[in-house]
């Protein structure tokens, strides 16, 4: 997806417990820069929820690689790999800030589909910006 995701099967998202800190994971090496971490339960036939913890941010409402890469991994547990059964495979996902519908093609690309929606607006002060 572009960056790290360790994809985590649950029976309830509660059991990801209290997801404002990094959850442990092991072995640490695997990942030296922080992984981001997606908690995952079944919902029906190719529909799962999950929550995330982002690395650097704790949780979050939504997050569309990580999504990708639940969807990736729930295809590849139910044994529905597109470039292996030559079909494409359609996941929805259920995130905290909404709906996403994944599919996964032959050719190993992934489109997301959902809603967008403004949920914060601000102003950069340009003295920031030379700071940075």
């Amino acid at each position: 997806m572009g960056n790290p995701h360790a994809v985590a099967f649950v029976e309830d998202l509660a059991h990801a417990g209290d997801l404002a800190t990094e959850p442990p994971y092991s072995p640490a090496g695997v990942y030296p820069d922080g992984v981001n971490i997606e908690f995952v339960a079944d919902r029906g036939p190719r529909h799962v929820a999950m929550r995330v913890h982002e690395r650097g941010a704790a949780e979050t409402r939504s997050c569309g690689t990580g999504a990708c890469a639940v969807a990736v991994a729930t295809a590849r547990r139910d044994g529905t790999d597109p470039a292996v059964t030559g079909t494409p495979v359609t996941y929805t996902v259920d995130v905290l800030g909404g709906t996403l519908v994944i599919t996964e093609r032959p050719d190993g690309e992934i489109e997301m589909t959902g809603p967008a929606v403004i949920v914060a607006e601000g102003t950069i002060a340009p003295a920031w910006l030379s700071e940075a």
